[in-house]
């Protein structure tokens, strides 16, 4: 049995926030959280003051601020929650662009576009550090048991997992893009995929000193891929292939 079966079927926490103004980049994260399995509910407020209104009445274990937030109105934000008095124990982390600035305020901090491991290792991460130096509790009960639910238990094999699926997922590029996967539309729409990476004009696109693609490049790529994979809900293999990607 794989180490994502073996993940409770209960999430173990209440509620994420996710805040994030731009649809493609909110919806990648909304299926990372959703794919870790730790909250009942995702909460997508239209802006950083919902969200604070949001914290500050309902039982919120994380919240994730996308990169198309902008680095003062995220301290705004900060500043915003600390005059509202807030006092609860919320994890939050911060999603940045290449080159992003920093925020202080945060447990724990990623740069986007990212695999699903490093997104699943900043999470916890955050988790970690808002909750008593690592020991997070579970405000929910097993409803099988009764019991709190073992996080510690729950962190191990969400590590494992993603560890596993980023493995499989550059796999999987090679065997939907060759041999199609059943119904997955992904092999039809290769040649478009193909096509239009040559329509790309190379001399605009770029990379830094160690190798990575600039933040140009790597929107470029993002909007063409998403106008190419529109739908992604109705077939659960393009989500691994345009991450994989």
């Amino acid at each position: 049995m794989s180490e994502v079966a073996d993940i409770p079927s209960f999430p173990p926490l209440n509620a994420c926030l996710l805040i994030d103004s731009r649809m493609s980049s909110r919806k990648e994260l909304k299926a990372y959280i959703d794919s870790t399995n730790l909250f009942e509910n995702v909460v997508e407020p239209d802006s950083l003051t919902s969200g604070i209104s949001i914290i500050s009445k309902r039982e919120i274990d994380t919240c994730v601020l996308g990169p198309s937030l902008k680095g003062d109105k995220v301290d705004g934000f900060f500043a915003d929650l600390k005059a509202s008095n807030y006092s609860g124990d919320c994890a939050f982390l911060l999603v940045t662009a290449e080159g992003g600035s920093e925020i202080l305020d945060v447990h724990s901090k990623i740069t986007f576009p990212c695999t699903r491991k490093t997104f699943n290792d900043g999470i916890i991460e955050a988790l970690k550090k808002a909750n008593r130096a690592g020991l997070v509790v579970s405000k929910r009960l097993d409803p099988l048991t009764g019991e709190p639910f073992s996080l510690k238990d729950i962190f191990e094999k969400l590590l494992a997992s993603s560890n596993t699926e980023s493995i499989a997922s550059e796999a999987k590029l090679e065997t939907l893009s060759s041999k199609g996967a059943g119904k997955s539309e992904i092999p039809s729409r290769i040649s478009d995929l193909a096509d239009a990476l040559k329509s790309l004009e190379l001399d605009s696109l770029g990379f830094e000193t160690d190798g990575r693609p600039t933040m140009l490049t790597q929107e470029r790529i993002r909007t063409l891929t998403d106008g190419l994979f529109t739908d992604d809900s109705r077939d659960p293999d393009i989500l691994d292939f345009k991450c994989a990607f």
